[in-house]
């Protein structure tokens, strides 16, 4: 770019990343983005964390300590103190070219930006519709046996629901995730234009999965102490690995992701053949080695940024229809889909039994999803 670039704000409770959880890798996509034509200003409405070196050429970097809202308020809704905010931002009354407001959690910020300054574009992504989300977290804290995050994710399911129809307009886009949220009526009330804006994960450069190894190598990633994630665990522990063994099905799965929550370390103790990595910096080698992907996920909302994963690292994909949601891709041409257990051990002996079937899957979910694929990270 020569000349002054327009200036662009994102404000994200996520510090942008290219290999982090679903929400970092959404805001890295947009700052990405912004940054091709805009002088890009972030601000992390979070705890400070070492910024890395590619987010840092492409974008100033803030952090604003947050305050929680009270009242009718979701209790991770977030304001912050107008002076700090202040500190990060262009003089007041100066026109920012784009303000993009990543979650319903940083609305209130975003509020405070739009006091001081004139805003030529306004996004609000929300993703996926969070009081749906909640809803569905809090049947998984049900499954559980939790009745304290029963109780909260009720509460912050309500409150999400009020601050979706009442608190959320004025925005020129809104933007989710999946195209099948397009159509939600009440979208429009917080702008007369609303767009899918997939998530996207950078492409791998892997090889084509060979033939099935003995034992079977299945994957299940995410982040472990979400209580989605937590579920499906428990049921690749105390379900699906039981069954496998009835039926003679030798198989290693490997359960990778961040934060393993107590439980979540309990079940793998338990379970053999499950062997549990906390928190491993690269997921590569771990695609690499495996024949397969599960995402037995039957909760929580938006696109799951593990099945286009898969497809860039051109592993074959097995999952409930849940965890696959949203993406265009078909089952039995793209991935293998289950309902139940039963089904589940039967997809995996198809794929064991079944010659060339997982580079069948793997290359047709890579061309279906495709668009979703940015450019591969540098170094």
């Amino acid at each position: 770019m020569t000349g002054v670039a327009p200036r662009a704000v994102l404000l994200t409770r996520h510090l942008p990343s290219p290999t982090g959880g679903g929400s970092h890798m959404r805001a890295w996509d947009w700052v990405v983005e912004l940054a091709a034509t805009h002088h890009v200003t972030v601000v992390v409405t979070g705890p400070e964390e070492p910024v890395d070196p590619a987010l840092a050429a492409l974008a100033q970097v803030g952090f604003v300590r947050r305050i929680k809202l009270g009242g009718l308020q979701p209790s991770d809704v977030q304001t912050t103190d107008p002076e700090a905010l202040a500190t990060l931002l262009p003089p007041a009354g100066e026109t920012l070219a784009v303000l993009v407001v990543f979650r319903m959690r940083v609305l209130p910020v975003g509020r405070l930006v739009l006091q001081r300054h004139p805003v030529e574009h306004r996004v609000l992504d929300v993703d996926d519709l969070e009081s749906r989300t909640r809803a569905s977290i809090t049947r998984a804290a049900v499954r559980l046996g939790m009745p304290r995050g029963t109780a909260k994710g009720a509460r912050a399911t309500l409150a999400y629901r009020r601050l979706e129809r009442h608190d959320a307009g004025g925005f020129d886009v809104v933007t989710v995730a999946s195209p099948t949220d397009t159509d939600a009526a009440w979208l429009r009330r917080w702008a007369p234009v609303v767009e899918a804006r997939p998530n996207r994960v950078p492409d791998a450069v892997a090889k084509p999965p060979g033939p099935v190894a003995d034992p079977i190598r299945l994957l299940f990633v995410g982040t472990l102490n979400y209580l989605p994630n937590e579920i499906a665990v428990g049921w690749l522990a105390r379900r699906l690995m039981p069954a496998l063994r009835r039926d003679g099905v030798a198989v290693r799965l490997d359960v990778v992701g961040r934060r393993p929550s107590p439980r979540v370390r309990r079940w793998a103790a338990a379970t053999p053949d499950l062997h549990l990595t906390a928190d491993a910096p690269d997921l590569s080698a771990h695609y690499a080695a495996c024949d397969a992907v599960l995402v037995p996920v039957r909760h929580g909302g938006g696109t799951k940024i593990k099945v286009v994963e898969a497809a860039a690292h051109q592993r074959p994909v097995l999952g409930f229809p849940a965890g696959l949601r949203g993406l265009p891709s078909e089952p039995g041409r793209d991935h293998l889909e289950f309902r139940t257990t039963r089904e589940a051990v039967a997809a995996i002996r198809r794929l064991r039994d079944e010659p060339g079937l997982g580079a069948r899957l793997a290359s047709s979910a890579r061309e279906s999803l495709a668009g979703l694929l940015a450019a591969p990270l540098e170094g």
